[in-house]
C-alpha cells in the first residue's frame, strides 16, 4: 500500500506540474477546455431530454422498447470501450517508459499492473466520464428522478460497467500478445477481428430490433408494461442488459428489482476484476517480456521490395518521394498506429454490415428525419474518429528529432500539405464509403445519396483541418505516444468543439432533409434549395475552418523549435 501511495503522489505532482505552467497554450487550453466541456454538458443534457420527449411523447415507443434500444447502444458502447481499451491499455501496460522503469524497482509485478491499469482507464475515460454524466443526468431530469439517483447509478451503475468492459480488454490484451509470441501478429489480429464481427453480428441477429420493435407495438397503448417475454434468453447475461434493466425498474417504481440487478452488475464487475488480476499475477511479467521481443520483430521486418521503400522510385517529385515514404513507415512500425487503426476499420466494418438492409423509408417512417440524421452523424463520428487519433498527434510524434526537419530545406507549406494530405484522404474515402453503403437500401435515394455526398466532402475537410490545426497548437514534442497525444486535453476540447460542429450539422441539414424523406416517401425524387442552401453554408464554414487550421500549422511550423 505504501509502494501505491508513493507512486500516485508523484504522478499526481507531475501531472499538476506539467498543467499549471503559465504559457498561453495552457491559459487558453484551460479556459476552451473549461468553457466547451461546460457548452457540451448543457447541449448533452439538452439533447437527452428533447430525443426523450421526442420518443415517448410524440413516437410512443413506451418505456420497455426505449428500454431495449438503450440495451442495444450500450452494447455497442460496450465493445468500443472494450476494443478501444485493448490499443491504450497496450500502450499503457507494455510500451510505456514508466514501466521499464518501475519494473527495475522494488514493487510486485501485479501492483505495477494494478497501477498501470487504473491509470489507463481514468486516462483514457474523462470525456466518456463526462457524456455519461450528462446523459444521466438529461434522463434523470426528465423522469423527475432525485439527486441519489445521479449520485448511485453513475458510481454503482455506470463505471461498473464501463471497468467490466476494461478489465475484459485488458484480459484480452495480455492472451493476445501471448498467442501473438506463438503464432504471430497477423494471425491473431484477424482472430479478433473475426471475435468482434461475430460477436456484434451474432447480436443483432439474434435481438432483432425491428421485430422486436413490431412486436411491442402489438400491445399498444399498454407499451410501458414489462415484456421481457419477448427478450432473447441470452440477454439475462449482457451487462448492458442488468443496466438498462435496471434503468426500467426505477422508472416504474420498483427499487428492489433494480438493486437485484445492480448487484449483479457489481458481483460480475468484482469477478472480472479479480480473474484480470490473478491472470496478471500469473502472465504479466511474461507477456511484457514478449512485447519487447515483437517490437525487435516489428523493427527488423520491412522489406527492401515494397513500393514505399526508399530504394525504389516513384513519380513524385524527390522531396515529397521522400517525405511520404518516411511518413509511411513511421505510421506501420509503430504498432500502437496500424493495430488501433484496424480497431477503428473494423468497427467500420461492423458499421457498414449493420445498416446495409435497413431501409429508414419504410422501418421507421414515424423516425425517418432523426434517424437519417443519427446514421449520418455516426457516419461523421467515426470519421472524426480517425483525424482525433492519426491526424491530431500527427506533428507532435515528430518528437525531439523534429529539428531534422526544421534545418531541412524544405518549405513549410510543403511540410503542412504532405503531412494532411494522406490522412485527409483516407477520412474522405471512409466517409464516402460509409455513405454509398448508407443509401444502398434507400429506394429512389440517388440524390440523397449525391447531396449528402457532397456535404460530406466539406464536413470531412473541416474535421480533418480543425483535429491538425488544434494538434498544432497544442503540438507537444516529448509526447512519443501518439495514443496519449490524442487522449490529452487538448484533444478533447478538440473534440469537443467538433461535436459542436456536428451539432451545427444538424441544425443546418434538419429542414432540407426533413423535407427531401416526404418527397421520397411519397415517391417523388428531386434536389430541392434547401438542400444546395445547406451544402453551400456547411462549405463556407469548412473554408473557414481550413484557413484559420492552415494558418495556425503554418505558424507552429515556424515558431522556434525549443520555444
Amino acid at each position: 500500500m505504501k509502494s501505491i501511495l508513493h507512486i500516485l503522489k508523484y504522478k499526481f505532482l507531475i501531472f499538476v506540474k506539467s498543467n499549471t505552467q503559465l504559457r498561453s497554450e495552457n491559459i487558453i487550453k484551460g479556459i476552451g477546455s473549461f468553457l466547451v466541456y461546460f457548452g457540451f454538458a448543457i447541449g448533452t443534457y439538452l439533447l437527452t431530454r428533447s430525443v426523450l420527449a421526442f420518443l415517448i411523447e410524440e413516437a410512443h415507443i413506451g418505456l420497455f422498447l426505449l428500454h431495449r434500444f438503450v440495451s442495444m447502444m450500450l452494447f455497442v458502447f460496450f465493445l468500443t470501450v472494450n476494443a478501444g481499451n485493448i490499443v491504450v491499455a497496450y500502450s499503457t501496460l507494455y510500451k510505456s517508459k514508466e514501466v521499464s522503469y518501475l519494473i527495475t524497482k522494488p514493487i510486485s509485478f501485479t501492483l505495477l499492473f494494478t497501477i498501470k491499469f487504473f491509470d489507463s482507464f481514468f486516462y483514457s475515460s474523462v470525456t466518456l466520464f463526462l457524456i455519461g454524466l450528462s446523459v444521466l443526468f438529461g434522463y434523470g431530469s426528465y423522469f423527475n428522478l432525485s439527486w441519489t439517483f445521479y449520485f448511485g447509478f453513475m458510481f454503482f451503475g455506470f463505471i461498473p460497467f464501463m471497468l467490466i468492459a476494461s478489465a475484459l480488454g485488458v484480459i484480452f490484451l495480455m492472451f493476445i500478445i501471448k498467442a501473438a509470441s506463438k503464432i504471430g501478429v497477423r494471425l491473431i489480429i484477424a482472430f479478433a477481428s473475426v471475435f468482434y464481427l461475430a460477436s456484434v453480428y451474432s447480436f443483432f441477429k439474434l435481438s432483432k430490433p425491428f421485430q422486436l420493435a413490431s412486436e411491442v407495438m402489438k400491445y399498444y397503448p399498454n407499451v410501458n408494461q414489462y415484456l421481457g417475454f419477448l427478450d432473447p434468453p441470452f440477454y439475462k447475461y449482457l451487462p448492458n442488459h442488468w443496466v438498462s434493466e435496471s434503468l426500467y425498474w426505477i422508472i416504474s417504481g420498483r427499487f428492489d428489482v433494480a438493486l437485484n440487478q445492480v448487484w449483479i452488475l457489481l458481483g460480475a464487475c468484482f469477478v472480472v476484476f479479480t480473474i484480470m488480476i490473478l491472470i496478471a499475477k500469473r502472465i504479466y511479467h511474461s507477456t511484457w517480456l514478449d512485447a519487447l521481443n515483437l517490437k525487435v520483430r516489428e523493427k527488423y521486418s520491412s522489406s527492401s521490395n515494397n513500393i514505399f521503400s526508399f530504394f525504389s522510385n516513384s513519380k513524385f517529385e524527390t522531396q515529397s518521394e521522400v517525405f511520404l515514404k518516411k511518413e509511411f513507415w513511421q505510421f506501420f512500425r509503430d504498432s500502437n498506429q496500424w493495430i488501433h487503426l484496424s480497431v477503428i476499420m473494423l468497427l467500420i466494418f461492423i458499421f457498414v454490415a449493420s445498416i446495409t438492409k435497413v431501409d429508414i423509408i419504410k422501418s421507421l417512417p414515424l423516425l425517418q428525419t432523426i434517424s437519417y440524421l443519427v446514421l449520418f452523424l455516426f457516419n461523421v463520428f467515426l470519421i472524426l474518429s480517425i483525424g482525433l487519433r492519426f491526424l491530431y498527434p500527427n506533428l507532435s510524434i515528430e518528437g525531439e528529432t523534429f529539428w531534422k526537419l526544421k534545418s531541412a530545406p524544405v518549405d513549410v507549406k510543403k511540410t503542412i500539405r504532405l503531412k494532411f494530405l494522406p490522412m485527409f484522404l483516407v477520412m474522405l474515402a471512409v466517409a464516402q464509403i460509409l455513405n454509398l453503403f448508407s443509401h444502398l437500401s434507400i429506394h429512389n435515394g440517388q440524390y440523397l445519396w449525391l447531396f449528402t455526398s457532397i456535404g460530406l466532402l466539406f464536413i470531412t475537410l473541416s474535421l480533418a483541418s480543425l483535429t491538425f490545426g488544434m494538434g498544432a497548437y497544442f503540438v507537444n514534442y516529448k509526447e512519443k505516444n501518439p495514443i496519449r497525444a490524442a487522449s490529452s486535453q487538448g484533444a478533447s476540447l478538440s473534440f469537443l468543439l467538433s461535436i459542436a460542429y456536428m451539432i451545427f450539422l444538424v441544425a443546418v441539414y434538419y429542414l432540407p432533409l426533413n423535407q427531401h424523406l416526404e418527397l421520397l416517401r411519397s415517391g417523388q425524387k428531386k434536389i430541392t434549395l434547401g438542400m444546395i442552401v445547406a451544402n453551400a453554408v456547411v462549405a463556407s464554414v469548412s473554408a473557414i475552418i481550413s484557413i484559420i487550421s492552415y494558418k495556425i500549422s503554418i505558424k507552429t511550423l515556424k515558431k522556434d523549435y525549443y520555444s
